[in-house]
């Protein structure tokens, strides 16, 4: 039994000793890059004033998670040995691949001296611009034997990701540059894309391209904060400025994405009620990022909520979008398949870089965005197809209700030209078949010998004669349209004005409604001059082109008249003239002003 008992005891007391043992970390260009989660030993503590020599006093606890830890409300201390089994300086670095740290102050102990390194973080100004824009490097220049690094890390209120690496300086030069150039690349497609899509909506005004404008910028926005490029702009964020505009990134992200999906699939079609709760609740994180631009309110839990509503509430509407689209899928909505496949990699690339990293469910990596940028990559070209497949269906409708709308004004414009000439036929042949009967019966009755009353009888006839073959639509076939306009010219000329038409390479006309159109509008210009030009001379011409075109141009000597006015103000001939050219598909110009010498117009008819 006493045997039993000291094996027991012993192994308690191994235990109890690797727990406490610190991990050493032995340091050569072989071992290096290392990540040093499973090194990490920390203390915490809610004292901000707490000295390196207040802190040594106490006992660290092993981390192997590392400072991965999500949100947080405590200071963290972190310890690391390294030892050194050469007998010279090594020089490594010391790389944190995230710029949004607060404070990091850096200190090294070397037989018992306490040496401070560094201080880095947002809230100091910083000379190592090139590396800072993807995190922070602190150099370490390892004595022979054992040397203990402190770190004091503030991120108060926030989600802290502190995932360190120890890497030598080409290797810290390479990271750099291999993230560089991805976020570079990365940052050129993306305002690429954001100038093509505001241009796209400017020209085409669809709703989709403009939510897919903000939902990039958005994006554009966030990793940009978090990436560092805004902490250049500032060189130090003592009020922690760069939070705001991560929140407000947030918002139009979170804004943007179910609109934007919604005009691809309808979404909010698979549950209205739900739909609506989304679309409502959206407006609680506008409150509370106006409120958190309040420098005192970051320094309250009131931030630490404040985040943590942001992230829980973004992991939710994620989760609300994949579950809607994947239902449009199932109801086989239009796009619902291709919009729930890229939004699935746009969703987990979402949890896995920042959602669950800022809960600190999941570790980050030396290059901690480059799968969302992978995945962005994907998901923007993937969305601009599917944008472009939405314009052309956009366009090929838009194409076919203008078409529509044209075949109805057309429609519309013969009803009204039909109805016209239904009237003038029934009042020329009324005209002829009674009131010019009668008059002709009167002219029978009346005494001859009253001269005077029977020429005035026989210009009434003749007037009534003229008026009605002026009402009545002619029956043109072939060539009669050459009779017909140039007994209508000869009808209408008189002692004031002379009328004469002319015929060049004419051919035959065989579309009789296009002839009867043709008719009436040289009927109308003739018109139009007798009573309003105060012309003496009027000449039509009748051109047929080799391209099989009929150009119409009528010119007279009169005095012209301002064109615009006159079909503004509802000049019913005008309206008459330009009813008919549109029905025939045919194009006319004036050529005309006010108190001018004479008018002329073209008509381009196609035959």
């Amino acid at each position: 039994m006493k045997f039993v008992l000291t094996i027991c005891v012993l192994l308690i007391t191994l235990i109890s000793f690797s727990e406490n043992t610190e991990k050493v970390i032995l340091i050569n260009e072989q071992s290096l890059p290392l990540n040093l989660n499973e090194y990490t030993y920390t203390f915490l503590t809610k004292k901000q004033d707490a000295s390196i020599e207040y802190v040594l006093k106490k006992e660290f606890q092993s981390t192997p998670s590392g400072l991965n830890i999500g949100l947080n409300d405590k200071i963290y201390w972190i310890k690391y040995e390294l030892s050194n089994p050469t007998n010279k300086i090594n020089i490594c670095y010391l790389f944190y691949p995230y710029n949004h740290i607060n404070k990091i102050n850096v200190y090294s102990i070397y037989n018992d001296s306490i040496v401070f390194i560094k201080a880095a973080g947002t809230f100091y100004p910083q000379n190592d611009r090139f590396f800072v824009r993807h995190g922070y490097s602190i150099p370490l220049g390892l004595k022979p034997g054992l040397t203990t690094i402190i770190l004091e890390v503030e991120h108060l209120y926030l989600p802290l990701r502190g995932a360190a690496f120890l890497l030598t300086e080409q290797q810290l030069l390479k990271t750099t540059i291999e993230t560089q150039t991805l976020l570079s690349f990365w940052q050129g497609i993306m305002i690429f894309v954001l100038l093509l899509s505001i241009v796209l909506y400017i020209i085409l005004k669809i709703k989709s391209i403009l939510y897919y404008f903000f939902l990039n910028f958005g994006i554009l926005l966030f990793i940009n904060a978090e990436m560092g490029n805004f902490f250049l702009l500032f060189n130090s964020d003592s009020l922690d400025f760069i939070i705001n505009i991560k929140q407000l990134a947030n918002i139009i992200v979170l804004f943007a994405l179910p609109l934007f999906i919604n005009e691809i699939t309808s979404i909010s079609k698979v549950h209205p009620r739900l739909w609506k709760i989304i679309i409502l609740s959206l407006s609680i994180g506008p409150v509370l990022w106006l409120i958190c631009l309040v420098p005192s309110v970051k320094q309250t839990h009131f931030l630490y909520y404040t985040t943590l509503y942001f992230i829980l509430y973004s992991a939710v509407i994620f989760i609300l979008i994949l579950y809607l689209t994947f239902a449009a899928y199932i109801k086989k909505y239009r796009n619902a398949l291709a919009v729930f496949i890229i939004y699935l990699f746009y969703f987990t690339a979402g949890f896995v870089n920042l959602i669950l990293p800022n809960l600190g469910l999941l570790d980050s990596g030396l290059m901690i965005y480059d799968s969302f940028i992978y995945s962005s990559l994907f998901e923007i070209i993937a969305f601009m197809i599917l944008i472009g497949h939405e314009i052309l269906l956009v366009y090929n409708q838009r194409s076919i209700l203008l078409e529509k709308e044209k075949n109805h004004q057309t429609e519309i414009i013969r009803a009204i030209v039909d109805s016209q000439e239904k009237e003038r036929n029934k009042v020329g042949r009324e005209l002829h078949d009674t009131i010019g009967a009668n008059i002709v019966v009167i002219k029978q009755q009346v005494d001859r010998t009253n001269i005077l009353l029977i020429n005035l009888i026989e210009r009434t006839i003749e007037s009534v004669r003229k008026l009605s073959h002026g009402l009545v639509t002619p029956l043109i076939k072939d060539d009669d349209f050459i009779d017909e306009i140039e007994e209508l010219c000869n009808l209408l000329s008189d002692a004031n004005i002379d009328i004469q038409s002319h015929f060049h390479n004419w051919t035959r006309f065989e579309n009789s409604l296009k002839a009867t159109h043709l008719y009436r509008i040289v009927q109308e210009l003739l018109q139009n001059a007798i009573k309003h030009s105060s012309a003496s001379y009027v000449l039509i011409q009748f051109i047929m082109n080799d391209d099989n075109e009929l150009t119409v141009m009528y010119e007279d000597n009169g005095t012209g008249f301002n064109y615009e006015n006159e079909y503004n103000n509802h000049g019913l001939g005008l309206i008459n003239i330009a009813n008919r050219v549109k029905l025939i598909d045919s194009t006319i110009i004036y050529d005309t002003k006010e108190g001018g010498n004479g008018t002329t117009v073209t008509i381009n008819v196609p035959v």
